[in-house]
């Protein structure tokens, strides 16, 4: 009995080792085949990148192009709603100080 144990073992041992070697034998023959893989994958990988970025940034400036178009058609829409605009005070004195006494009148009525 232990006679034909160990002959069923060394046939298992024998046929585990001729696999072994099989598939050490592939991976070995298949490496340069995956490094030419991985390296295409990688370019893919950031070509991929490349095109997002650039995707992203149009949609940004379409969308910042939007914006400024959006409050250039409200101050169009609306020119009264806008805040005041004072004269430069160092240029124009005597306009900036009226403005600025009309505005203080406006607040004290509650307009």
């Amino acid at each position: 009995m232990w006679e034909s144990t160990s002959s069923v073992l060394s046939v298992l041992s024998f046929i585990l080792s001729i696999a072994a070697c099989l598939f050490a034998a592939r991976r070995v023959t298949r490496q340069p085949e995956l490094q030419a893989r991985w390296r295409s994958s990688t370019e893919l990988r950031l070509s991929s990148l490349e095109t997002s970025r650039d995707e992203l940034s149009q949609n940004l400036a379409d969308l910042a192009n939007r914006v400024k178009m959006m409050r250039v058609r409200t101050t169009i829409a609306h020119p009264g709603k806008q805040g005041e605009i004072f004269p430069d005070p160092y240029k124009d004195p005597d306009a900036w100080r009226k403005q600025m006494n009309a505005r203080i009148m406006r607040q004290k009525v509650g307009l």
